[in-house]
């Protein structure tokens, strides 16, 4: 402790001798620096006087005070006032050999051998230049540049993004501008289709109209027709006078005889109250318009034979009527008019209609649930309430539907743009009860 203070009292009293032949106003230690130079020396560095800069050396005279070497001013020193030596290493080379390697001496690395001389001095052998070895500043300051150097491409990058991101912005507002004029061009032009559809709509139904308007009157004049065929029948009867009923035309053709399909049992009530037991198909109810019984089942033969046997009760009402679609497809719905793309024959009575108690039997072309048109149209002797034998010929080859009661011919149609295949057929009924028997379905 005690050297301790004595050293630093050596500052003090060094100045205080040094300041008696200098302007100790020019003396400015506010950077100097002390350094240990030996075991009783302090050398003190970066003294400005004035501007000119300069060290001294201090050594202990052994009692209470110092003598000052110097002052040593930078143009006259052999060596810097510091240098690097944190890297240097020190290597014993034999008995009297020092390697001193990797000093940085003014930025240079420099290497060295000392000798020993055998009394109290180490001579410079020889010494050479090496690689400067890379110091924590001079990797700090690599650091720092690469990190400078990261941040100027970092912002350029960034510029470039932002000057990217502008352009693409423009361009994907340019887009949006296209896309907004091509919707607002293919709005206008569905609303343009829209109409052209309505007025093809409107157009269409008018003449749908016409067209049932036409065939209303059609089939209002063969009514009128039919009824005063029946009048005068009756009156030729009432004079004694014996008339045929019906054109009635032995059935001839060539029916098919191969066997396809028989029975109720792959079928389904699709509307009506239906029951199928011992081979016979019941429907019931007899408040309904359009019951329905669906057989599934692919048709496409040249020729089709339908045959099975109807009867309707006894004590049904005046206005009933049954009968078979086949060729059938694209049906939605049971309880509507039509049966989906399908022909329809259908025996009926209708005395309130006719103003007669003749049975119909009937072609029907239906087009979808709802539309469905009579094409033809027939008076038959049979009663409607007896064990009806009846048989429907599809002849798709030649174009024409044939219907016989009993073995009889009584209606033979011209098929305009004949079906060319089903996937199913249906019975069909109007009031009742009616029962049907003995179905068979016969293609070649």
């Amino acid at each position: 402790m005690k050297k301790l203070l004595i050293t630093a009292l050596m500052v003090v009293i060094a100045w205080g001798a040094f300041a008696q032949t200098v302007d100790t106003s020019k003396i400015d230690l506010s950077k100097a620096e002390l350094s240990l130079a030996g075991p009783d020396s302090v050398y003190v560095t970066n003294i400005y006087y004035g501007s000119t800069r300069l060290s001294v050396l201090l050594r202990y005279d052994g009692k209470s005070g110092a003598l000052i070497y110097g002052p040593y001013y930078d143009s006259d020193k052999l060596l810097l006032d510091s240098f690097e030596l944190g890297y240097a290493d020190l290597r014993v080379l034999g008995n009297d050999t020092i390697i001193v390697s990797d000093l940085i001496l003014y930025g240079q690395g420099v290497s060295g051998r000392l000798k020993y001389d055998g009394v109290a001095t180490l001579n410079l052998a020889s010494w050479w230049q090496t690689m400067t070895p890379t110091t924590d500043e001079m990797r700090i300051a690599n650091l720092q540049s690469q990190l400078q150097t990261a941040k100027t491409a970092q912002k350029r990058l960034e510029e470039e993004i932002v000057a990217t991101k502008a352009k693409y912005e423009a361009d994907i507002a340019e887009v949006e501008t296209e896309k907004q004029a091509l919707e607002d061009e293919l709005a206008d032009l569905n609303r343009r289709i829209a109409v052209g559809i309505r007025q093809y709509e409107s157009e269409k139904k008018a003449l749908e109209d016409k067209l049932a308007d036409l065939n209303g009157k059609i089939a209002v004049g063969v009514r009128q027709y039919e009824n005063q065929i029946a009048s005068l029948r009756r009156q030729l009867e009432s004079a004694g006078v014996k008339v045929e009923a019906a054109p009635a035309v032995a059935t001839a053709y060539s029916r098919p005889t191969q066997t396809v399909f028989s029975g109720f049992a792959a079928g389904t009530g699709a509307y009506g109250n239906w029951s199928a037991t011992g081979g016979r198909l019941t429907q019931s109810n007899t408040s309904l318009y359009f019951a329905k019984y669906v057989i599934p089942g692919e048709q496409s033969a040249d020729q089709t034979l339908y045959s099975f046997t109807a009867q309707v009760a006894s004590n049904a009402k005046d206005f009933v009527g049954y009968g078979i679609h086949f060729y059938a497809s694209g049906d939605k719905r049971a309880n509507s008019y039509g049966f989906g793309n399908s022909y329809l024959v259908w025996v009926t009575r209708d005395p309130r209609f006719y103003k007669t108690e003749d049975t119909y039997v009937q072609v029907y072309r239906s087009y979808d649930d709802i539309r469905m048109l009579q094409v033809a149209s027939v008076a038959t002797p049979t009663r409607i309430t007896a064990a009806n034998d009846v048989e429907v010929l599809y002849d798709r080859a030649n174009a024409k539907i044939t219907v016989a009661i009993n073995g009889v011919d009584y209606l033979t149609y011209d098929v305009p743009n004949p079906i060319r295949s089903g996937a199913k057929g249906a019975f069909r009924t109007l009031g009742g009860p009616v029962t049907f028997s003995d179905f068979s379905i016969k293609a070649k």
